[in-house]
């Protein structure tokens, strides 16, 4: 009551009225043994305070008493049906421990993890299983072996062509000179016969015959000469093109089958390791499965007593409490007008302050600024 119910009360009292505020701070609380009155037990006036203040105070401090007592009692009530709840929740969860059906189901749960890990557990330790694993992670290494030695072989391949192509372009090349040089010796010929015909269109067949001869190996030399020098400026071109193009794609070939080659020695070598690791996990999920079905019994009955010893401690605390012990908050006296008016005071002294401050400071800045640009 002198935490909650009086400050109440004269704040009631007082709001409004200063003069009575005055007289009421002047008042003592009381222990109120010696006196059955609760509200005389309660405050002893000054004397200063009039009779008609005395009686409008205990007017409404018997309202506000009576109104906080509602308060605290629902307040009660409030928490008496939260602990109520709390007892019908934990009574639900002891009801589904104790269920045969759910023990059963979870005993049976238990034991077919337990059998189905010792089989994965002998299934780990089988060792033709092992070796077929381990077979299949060698085989994926050879293929990938194969492949590399495949792709080096072409390589080996386009390079003997592609120097083949580069020898046999000077040996064209030096064809044909040898092929203008038989052209140059068939127009020396051709030259003596005209001079052995001195001009005249009746020559001897045979002479004709020979020019005609001439000029046929003229035409097959110049076709060859002519085959000869696009195989030169074109196709030779075109084919250097294709054997660099396909030289590049095999290096990014070789690249990849030796980067697939470490990958697949990477996962040989990881596969060994993580069976190791595998077959650990399994073994202590197996000890562990193991503890827990053992165990089951004696963890059944311990949540069992942890929910009997939650039930009857909240069955204790509900039989026990009172609403004495559910306090409603107190409120804040409201802060007098002269406090204010204060407060106000001290704001409005500080901000002039602050105010000639700012003002001397700009002064002088711009002094200074005026004795830097006369002195420049």
């Amino acid at each position: 009551l002198e935490k909650v119910y009086l400050p109440e009360a004269i704040e009631n009292i007082t709001r409004g009225d200063d003069a009575l505020f005055t007289s009421l701070s002047k008042s003592i609380v009381v222990n109120g043994a010696a006196k059955e009155d609760l509200t005389s037990s309660l405050l002893s006036i000054d004397c200063s305070v009039s009779e008609e203040n005395v009686e409008n105070m205990i007017t409404i401090f018997n309202y506000a008493t009576s109104r906080l007592l509602t308060l605290q009692n629902k307040k009660h009530k409030t928490h008496q049906d939260q602990i109520q709840n709390q007892i019908s929740a934990k009574k639900l969860d002891l009801n589904i421990l104790l269920d045969t059906r759910r023990v059963k189901a979870e005993k049976l749960s238990l034991n077919s993890d337990r059998f189905s890990n010792e089989q994965k557990l002998e299934k780990d330790k089988d060792e033709e299983l092992l070796k077929q694993e381990e077979l299949k992670h060698k085989k994926l290494v050879v293929a990938a072996e194969n492949n590399l030695n495949a792709v080096n072989r072409t390589l080996a391949r386009e390079n003997a062509a592609y120097k083949r192509h580069e020898e046999l372009i000077p040996i064209l090349e030096e064809r044909i000179k040898t092929l203008n040089t038989e052209l140059s010796s068939i127009a020396n010929a051709r030259d003596s016969i005209y001079e052995q015909r001195g001009g005249d269109d009746s020559s001897s067949i045979l002479l004709t015959e020979a020019l005609r001869a001439i000029d046929n190996r003229d035409g097959r030399l110049r076709d060859q000469i002519e085959a000869l020098n696009q195989n030169l400026t074109i196709d030779f071109p075109l084919t250097r093109v294709a054997i660099e193009t396909r030289l590049d794609l095999l290096a990014e070939s070789i690249m990849l089958a030796e980067d697939n080659m470490a990958i697949v020695k990477h996962n040989l070598a990881v596969f060994l390791v993580e069976k190791g690791y595998h077959t650990k996990e399994l073994v202590a999920s197996s000890a562990n499965i193991d503890t827990m079905f053992e165990a089951f019994d004696a963890s059944h009955e311990a949540a069992k007593l942890r929910l009997e010893a939650d039930i009857a401690t909240l069955e204790l605390s509900l039989a026990q409490s009172t609403p004495s012990e559910i306090i409603a908050q107190s409120t804040i006296a409201p802060v007098p007008k002269r406090s204010l008016k204060l407060i106000g005071i001290g704001a409005l002294f500080i901000g002039v302050m602050f105010g000639c401050f700012a003002a001397f400071f700009l002064e002088l800045l711009a002094q200074a600024k005026v004795r830097v640009s006369e002195s420049a």
